[in-house]
């Protein structure tokens, strides 16, 4: 019995696979750094996703605040490749208030990336959470 048609097929599926696995070491490494805020310090992205302050919002592996930043997640419709996670600024519109009613989705700007908003405020964390599916 030989080997060599079993080790052939194994570097022919290594070839195969090689470009998405390339793709996935640079998704990892580009998106590995949280995105602060312009003007924010180290505080607008504090904490860390498992046990922050009440404002901090799990976004990936990054941990966001809440209160001045929402988590934008990008799935893409290819399994072998991973979600993106950022911490966008929030616009001043959808910032909590001492006084009045939450912010709902509804206080993001027309043309805000991302159409699918949710708003957490429990054991998820607290802000908001936008989400494109398939890509940007």
């Amino acid at each position: 019995m030989s080997h060599d048609g079993g080790e052939a097929g194994t570097l022919r599926r290594a070839r195969r696979i090689a470009p998405a696995l390339a793709a996935v070491v640079l998704l990892c490494a580009c998106s590995s750094a949280p995105v602060r805020p312009p003007g924010a310090g180290a505080d607008a992205v504090g904490g860390s996703a498992a046990g922050g302050g009440a404002w901090t919002l799990p976004c990936g592996a990054l941990a966001c605040d809440g209160r001045t930043s929402y988590c934008e997640v990008i799935k893409t419709d290819a399994p072998e490749l991973p979600s993106d996670y950022a911490c966008r600024p929030l616009p001043e519109a959808c910032r909590a208030r001492a006084s009045g009613p939450a912010p709902t989705c509804g206080c993001f700007p027309e043309g805000t990336r991302c159409d699918y908003c949710l708003r957490l405020d429990g054991a998820e964390g607290r802000g908001f959470r936008r989400m494109c599916v398939g890509g940007y």
